[in-house]
Parts: C-alpha cells; sequence; structure tokens
C-alpha cells in the first residue's frame, strides 16, 4: 500500500531510494518482486538493523502518510506491480478449460498473529452461500491454516493452490488470470490491488486507520470497492450485500 508514496520522495529531493526488506520477513524470491514495479526503485533485504547506517535516512514505510498529510482527498493509484508474463501464461493455460466460468479470488481470513485478526477474518463456513451462487469459480489466494476450513466444506467449484505458492512472484501470476477478487484487509488484498485487479475488500466497523471512517474514507487504490460492516462482527449482513453485487456482476459479464 505504501510503496506507492514512495516517488513522493523523490519529489521531494530524495537522490537515492531503497527498498530494505528484513530478511526474516522475505524471501530473495519477494524482494525480485518488489524491485519489479513502476518506478524501476532497487529493494535488498536486510539481516539486522545495523545495516541501515549506510543510509542518510531511513524511515518505516508506515510513517509516510503522516510525512505526507495523506487523507482522502489523494486520487487513488493504478496498477503498479506487475506479474510475471510466463507464470501468468502458465495459469491461463492451465484454467483456459474453465473459461466460461467468472474466476474469483477468495481471502477470507488474515494472520492470526495479528492483533486485530479476530476483527477481519471471516468464518469459513459464512462463505457457503457465496460458493453456492451459479457460474463462479473460487480460488483461494492467501496462504494459511485456515484454507483446510474451505477445503472441508467439499465444494467442487473451490480451488486451492496455494501450496504452489512460494513467493509473491507465485501469487500474482494466479490472480492476473483471475476476473475478481473478494478479500479482508491483508496481504493479498494489497498484492491484488497493486497489480490493477478488481478487489471487493471487506472491512470491519473498526477497521484499520489507513481506510478511514465510512464518511472519510481513503480510497489507496482505483480497483478497489469497499464493504464496511454496518456492526461490529456482523459478517452475514456483508456478505449478504457481496452475493446480491455479484449477481449483478455476472450478469454484467
Amino acid at each position: 500500500m505504501f510503496s506507492q508514496l514512495v516517488p513522493l520522495l523523490e519529489h521531494n529531493g530524495a537522490a537515492k531510494i531503497e527498498f530494505a526488506l528484513m530478511h526474516e520477513l522475505s524471501s530473495k524470491e519477494n524482494v525480485a518482486f518488489y524491485a519489479r514495479n513502476a518506478w524501476g526503485y532497487h529493494a535488498r533485504a536486510l539481516c539486522q538493523l545495523s545495516e541501515f547506517d549506510q543510509y542518510d535516512t531511513w524511515l518505516p514505510v508506515m510513517y509516510l502518510p503522516i510525512l505526507f498529510s495523506i487523507d482522502g482527498s489523494r486520487p487513488p493509484q493504478g496498477p503498479y506491480f506487475f506479474a510475471d508474463k510466463q507464470r501468468h501464461a502458465a495459469w491461463r493455460t492451465r484454467l483456459g478449460s474453465r473459461a466460461a466460468r467468472l474466476k474469483v479470488g477468495i481471502a477470507y481470513s488474515g494472520d492470526p498473529r495479528n492483533q486485530y485478526d479476530r476483527h477481519r477474518s471471516i468464518p469459513a463456513h459464512a462463505l457457503v452461500e457465496l460458493f453456492s451462487l451459479p457460474e463462479i469459480d473460487w480460488y483461494i489466494i492467501q496462504k494459511n491454516n485456515k484454507n483446510q476450513d474451505i477445503c472441508a466444506l467439499q465444494h467442487n467449484n473451490v480451488f486451492d493452490f496455494s501450496d504452489e505458492f512460494h513467493s509473491l512472484e507465485d501469487s500474482a501470476a494466479l490472480v492476473a488470470e483471475l476476473d475478481l477478487i473478494i478479500s479482508v484487509d491483508s496481504a493479498p488484498a494489497h498484492l491484488c490491488a497493486s497489480l490493477g485487479k478488481p478487489v471487493w475488500l471487506l472491512l470491519s466497523a473498526v477497521g484499520d486507520w489507513r481506510w478511514g471512517r465510512e464518511q472519510h474514507a481513503i480510497k489507496w487504490y482505483e480497483s478497489v470497492k469497499l464493504y464496511r460492516q454496518e456492526t461490529l462482527g456482523d459478517w452475514v449482513e456483508v456478505l449478504q450485500r457481496i452475493a446480491c453485487d455479484l449477481q449483478a456482476y455476472c450478469r454484467k459479464g
């Protein structure tokens, strides 16, 4: 999300900009993916904080909105990350036999270690109505141990290829072949939006501060539509809206 603000540093006089990714949080493959963006900035993995000494200034990307006084008046951004063409083509061939059906990516839970996860994650059984809609194939784009909850529902139109996701490159390649993404506020949503894919973002009534409030929402991406809970903990009403809009989306298609 905040990497799209990095060019503002250059516009404000920064002569050299690098993304610094802590080694334990990213693999070499993920570093390569982050380097493949619209601006061509270099990314490198750091093993320890002392390596920041080589820079004149450094700051966490979460501080960029404060630094530049970002609010809801800022226009949303278009795609700025790109899927590998060869990997994307492989998924296109692989899914070709189901090309007539709407392909929707789904991410319904995040990292349980996140302190807000109890508010943002959705129980798998709550998605049964969505999975029952006709002419739609669902692709799980999250990678965590809650995927098995979906598989236990045994819907033949729900596919889980997450075991093949070894880097963000792998995830991006599959996402590039999908028509629509429905996701809670976790990493897959931001990856998909940065690729320019249509994303329906499911937000808790106490959603992350980065999205603002109902009347003062901050839209970070052109392709994202927000679905916010009206009552804390009530995902049923949100998913009913999603189901209604999804049926209309299918009729348009």
